[in-house]
């Protein structure tokens, strides 16, 4: 067998230096029977509606959330269970069905958990810079750079035209 008979091949993984790295800021959960699928929790609670948008950023409240890297971890630990040159694509499924559902399970709450940080975002950016939603997302969309850094081109602008106010 080869790569193309692994089941696991579509699957887009960071690199291991990466992971290794986003995992390392997480803190390791005792097994949870309710939350099995979890391994990890994020050890940055977001800030409180009265810090600033500025405050936010720096402690992490709209970066990627940590069930990604978790379920990246899942794929790796899947793909070391797998032998693609003696299993067939059957046994692969037995041997990765676990960590699939894990997987998927993982992605479920990575997905809720993104929008909730994304809509976040664009709320306060929205109030802080007087934009539309439509605006900000079309000068994110322009934008190359951090978050950090997109915050500051728009308070920038935002002292430039004094018609719109930051905070």
């Amino acid at each position: 067998m080869s790569e193309h008979n692994n089941i696991l091949s579509h699957y887009q993984l960071a690199s291991q230096n990466v992971l290794n790295k986003e995992l390392s800021k997480l803190t390791p959960l005792k097994y949870n029977k309710f939350f099995w699928w979890r391994n990890y929790t994020n050890p940055n609670k977001p800030l409180g509606k009265h810090s600033s948008l500025v405050e936010k950023i720096h402690n992490g409240d709209y970066d990627i959330s940590h069930y990604y890297w978790m379920a990246q971890q899942t794929i790796v630990e899947a793909k070391k269970k797998i032998n693609t040159d003696r299993d067939t694509r059957t046994i692969q499924k037995e041997k990765t069905m676990v960590d699939r559902e894990k997987h998927r399970r993982l992605m479920a709450d990575f997905e809720k958990d993104d929008n909730e940080r994304l809509e976040n975002m664009y709320k306060i950016f929205s109030s802080t810079f007087r934009l539309t939603k439509d605006e900000l997302y079309n000068l994110m969309l322009n934008f190359d750079g951090t978050l950090e850094d997109f915050y500051y081109h728009m308070r920038s602008l935002a002292t430039q035209n004094k018609n719109r106010i930051f905070k």
